[in-house]
């Protein structure tokens, strides 16, 4: 008997009370009558709705398998990776790898504020246990393939290694859509090879359904499978700690005159379905005169543990995946409310023993396997509700905001236990991961002066001064006794991201004075700097205050060496340089405190130095470098170096390092690629842009060390691009004297005086190309 899960909704109440919009004028119920008119049955109409939410299987899927065999994982350059993958070997892989890029429109971009993650070629990869690509083909894909829902007729799908990733502590990749890489590619395979980390959940979403799978536990002695068709969102959230290494592969279609397997298209019955629980919100469905149907519950298709049920964000298999999929949006969308009733809370137990059922179905034997017999009941349900959800109508009722609302105007003098419980409720109704509503009921409870209340409010959240907001703290120091805040303060200090929260937090607490209060904020503004958390230019104004607070030498110390650990942070050290600049003291420079700043500085700017070109130099695809660009022909690479380079240098000469613009030049000039290939992507888009930052610094470009790169960007021009002449007439006889009769000079006329002969002479040194003296002066010629 598979018939003990099901969905409840609640609809209309008697008097027509429920939050939320209803249906445009003249809005058409599902047999297509209009809306003045009168429905038909209500339970018909949504149990053949629902029938046609058929798909027996599911957007996405992700598995651990403990029995796989080590790959032997090798790539070219590196030699045998080892599993689990140590430190050591992660940073050997970085070092070999590219910035993953992502497809942005037209382009593919590479934006860490986006995508955050290590890529490396199939090309370099080779697996040499025979046993790997057995475990690939013969468990990965079948499991993916039954998982996904792919027609059983079908030849099983290829599996093709796309790129291996790595992710390192921080790395990320934002909500969107896989392409289409190879012709028949209908879906994503990643398998995660051992390695520890925590963090980097992935989040899928598919027609209003969201999941998110986190296969960090254990992970360093498993190996992760997950799945997901092409046009499914999905999003990693960044690494918190340790490396992942994953194996990208795209799932192939090969059976030859079938479609390529996709994700059913269910408009027709969500809007056949939207259309029936709009006319049951406007009260259009009546039974027995006034009296309405004000709730449904709508027995599912597989039997589900209560361990199932509470513990898994999706517990929902084959068909009634969907049917929750497309249901629960639209009861959101519409202010009707779904919950689970589980097994455990049917009265009397087992309610269907001995009892004839309403519809039976059979599947017969196959194979070695013994047939299914299936028994369908369908009963009507009085749902009682324990004292401690005795307000849980009122939510399926009215909604949160219509509840809240009253509370807002309560006497903070005489609130009753039911308000409180009422409260506490509401922010238990509220994601604990998304800011909206948290601040409300915070002020509310607040204005309440109610502690506990709060601090389960602040609990349910994390702690995490982004979600409830950093005023809500604010205003509970100057409610509550830092002695009952004080765990609940250091529970937010550990646990927010953000810097200037943190350090804000622990500078608004009263210290009245009291030394031990003095020294223990101390202490946990020393526990924010040691971890400073996301680096990024809103950081900078922070650090810059603190620096102005308590002493540059702290940020030299402390945050410094944090900071210059971390790679493809090249942003936040551009603003932190600008602002270490701008606030920088006024005393002659040569005080010891403008020489600690100006320490501080230079340091900053040594590792933007040695970041820049790495963290840009990916180039982007298909955007154009000028208007004059021909529709007929491809758009050309532009190189993310050329802006960056140009602000770079506006940077340097905006903090007076003139001589840190040489280092940048011979970076540029120092770039891998042929000389004509650099030319077009690189040096002539970069010429003007630098042109105009130094006119706006008022310099000339005849000026060093500026004058210098273009002297041997010329040089190069001549050498490589333009390369040596052949044989000429001269119309007029060109001689040269430097009236000392050198070789050079005899040399260079009977050149000029011949067109057959070719001779040999000193003209360019190209290891030195801009310091050379064309004629030898005193060397007379024989």
């Amino acid at each position: 008997m598979n018939s003990v899960g099901s969905i409840t909704l609640q609809g209309g109440a008697a008097g027509g009370n429920i939050a939320g919009t209803a249906g445009p004028p003249g809005a058409r119920n599902a047999e297509g009558e209009g809306a003045s008119q009168s429905c038909g049955d209500l339970r018909d109409d949504v149990t053949s709705a629902l029938a046609k939410f058929d798909f027996d299987g599911t957007f996405a899927v992700a598995d651990r398998f403990p029995q796989a065999p080590n790959p032997v994982l090798t790539i070219e350059g590196i030699g045998a990776i080892g599993l689990p993958l140590s430190e050591r070997e992660a940073k050997a892989i970085i070092g070999a790898s590219a910035q993953a890029p992502y497809g942005h429109g037209e382009e593919t971009v590479v934006n860490t504020e986006v995508r955050n993650t290590w890529e490396i070629e199939p090309t370099k990869i080779l697996f040499q246990n025979p046993a790997w690509k057995a475990f690939i083909q013969h468990t990965v894909v079948p499991h993916v393939w039954s998982s996904l829902g792919v027609a059983k007729a079908c030849t099983p799908p290829r599996c093709e290694l796309y790129k291996l990733l790595l992710y390192e502590t921080g790395s990320h990749f934002l909500p969107h859509q896989d392409t289409q890489k190879s012709p028949g590619m209908f879906a994503t395979v990643v398998v995660l090879l051992p390695s520890a980390y925590t963090g980097g959940q992935v989040q899928v979403s598919h027609s209003g359904e969201t999941r998110t799978f986190d296969l960090s536990q254990n992970s360093m002695l498993n190996t992760g499978v997950l799945a997901w068709y092409t046009d499914v969102t999905h999003s990693v959230l960044p690494l918190r700690s340790g490396y992942r290494l994953a194996l990208s592969y795209n799932l192939i279609h090969t059976s030859p005159n079938v479609p390529i397997p996709s994700l059913p298209t269910t408009d027709e019955a969500v809007i056949r379905l939207r259309r029936i629980l709009e006319n049951w919100k406007d009260e259009r469905y009546q039974k027995g005169g006034d009296s309405k149907i004000n709730l449904l519950a709508y027995l599912l298709g597989h039997q589900y543990s209560g361990i199932e049920l509470g513990e898994q964000d999706n517990p929902f298999k084959g068909r009634d995946a969907q049917v929750v999929a497309n249901l629960r949006p639209l009861a959101e969308e519409l202010a009707l409310t779904t919950m689970a009733l589980k097994d455990y809370n049917l009265v009397p137990k087992n309610p269907f023993k001995g009892v004839d059922p309403d519809e039976s179905e059979y599947e017969g034997y196959m194979g070695n396997g013994a047939g299914s017999l299936e028994h369908w009941y369908r009963r009507t349900v009085l749902i009682l509700l324990h004292e401690d959800n005795a307000h849980e109508p009122l939510f399926l009722k009215d909604g949160l905001q219509e509840v809240v609302s009253p509370l807002q105007r309560m006497d903070p003098s005489n609130v009753s236990e039911d308000e409180r419980a009422i409260a506490r409720l509401a922010y238990k109704k509220l994601d604990p991961t998304k800011p909206n509503g948290f601040n409300l009921i915070s002020e509310i409870i607040l204005n309440w002066k109610d502690f506990p209340l709060w601090k389960g409010l602040c609990a349910h959240t994390g702690y995490r001064t982004e979600i409830v907001g950093i005023q809500q703290y604010f205003k509970a120091l100057q409610l509550f006794t830092l002695e009952e805040l004080r765990p609940i303060l250091e529970n937010a200090l550990s646990k927010t991201q953000s810097l200037a929260d943190r350090l804000s937090l622990v500078q608004g607490i009263p210290t009245s004075g009291d030394p031990a209060i003095a020294a223990w904020c101390q202490a946990e503004k020393l526990k924010a700097l040691e971890n400073i958390g996301t680096a990024t230019p809103a950081a900078a104004p922070v650090l810059i205050e603190l620096a102005k607070a308590e002493g540059i030498s702290k940020i030299m110390e402390i945050i410094l060496p944090q900071l210059q650990q971390r790679s493809s942070i090249f942003k936040f050290w551009k603003a932190f340089i600008e602002a270490l600049y701008a606030a920088r003291p006024t005393e002659p420079n040569e005080s010891e405190l403008a020489k600690v700043w100006q320490e501080a500085i230079q340091t900053s700017l040594t590792v933007a130095l040695s970041q820049w070109t790495t963290e840009n130099a990916k180039p982007r695809i298909g955007a154009r470098t000028n208007g004059q660009q021909s529709m007929h022909q491809p758009a050309p690479h532009v190189d993310l170096r050329i802006q960056t380079g140009a602000e770079m240098i506006d940077l340097c000469l905006a903090i007076n390092s003139s001589s840190s613009c040489s280092i940048i030049l011979d970076q540029l000039l120092s770039t891998g690629g042929t000389t004509a290939g650099k030319f077009n992507t690189l040096f002539t888009p970069f010429a003007p842009q630098l042109v105009d930052t130094l006119a706006k610094h008022d310099i000339s470009i005849a000026s060093p060390p500026f004058s210098v790169f273009a002297r041997r960007l010329v040089g190069l021009h001549l050498r490589d691009l333009l390369g040596p002449m052949g044989p000429r007439v001269m119309q007029t006889q060109l001689q040269v004297n430097c009236h000392q009769g050198c070789l050079d000079c005899s040399s260079l006329n009977r050149f000029l005086a011949s067109t057959e002969a070719k001779f040999q002479f000193k003209a360019i040194d190209f290891d030195d190309p801009w310091n050379f003296s064309l004629c030898s002066g005193g060397s007379k010629a024989a």
